[in-house]
């Protein structure tokens, strides 16, 4: 006997409460997936928490960019310099991000056509529209930092 076709899966739609960062990067994970024959399993959750990471990390990431990582305390007799808050909240939201990768398949795809050498383009990939590239730099960040 045949097994049975998996049903169609109904398009996926974004949440009209996520911010438009967020939303930006609906419909580059949704296509991505789809390429890959990974919708039809994803977790609509985890599609809405991978969105909502990558617009938090942008958002951190801009505030660093502005701020720079340390900031000074100044306080009635003394100056204190410390890590700035959202270098901590960038580098968690690496982990959530490559944690949603792997949950939504994508980063174990990465892993299977990722170059052995590990080259790092990690500027021309990280865009907003480059969602393999993203999981690619995060691979390849995740090596690293396990060494």
């Amino acid at each position: 006997m045949a097994p049975k076709p998996k049903p169609a899966t109904p398009p996926l739609s974004c949440p009209d409460w996520l911010d438009d960062h967020a939303r930006a990067h609906w419909p580059t994970l949704v296509d991505s997936l789809k390429r890959r024959g990974l919708l039809q399993d994803a977790d609509p959750s985890s599609l809405i928490r991978f969105c909502q990471a990558l617009a938090q990390y942008r958002r951190a990431t801009e505030r660093l960019n502005k701020d720079g990582q340390v900031i000074t305390e100044i306080h009635p007799q003394y100056e204190v310099e410390k890590v700035h808050p959202a270098f901590r909240v960038q580098a968690e939201l690496v982990k959530q991000i490559s944690m949603l990768l792997k949950e939504l398949g994508l980063l174990d795809a990465v892993h299977d056509s990722s170059d052995p050498a590990g080259s790092s383009h990690a500027a021309s990939e990280t865009t907003d529209s480059s969602l393999d590239g993203l999981a690619a730099w995060l691979a390849r960040a995740r090596r690293g930092c396990d060494n």
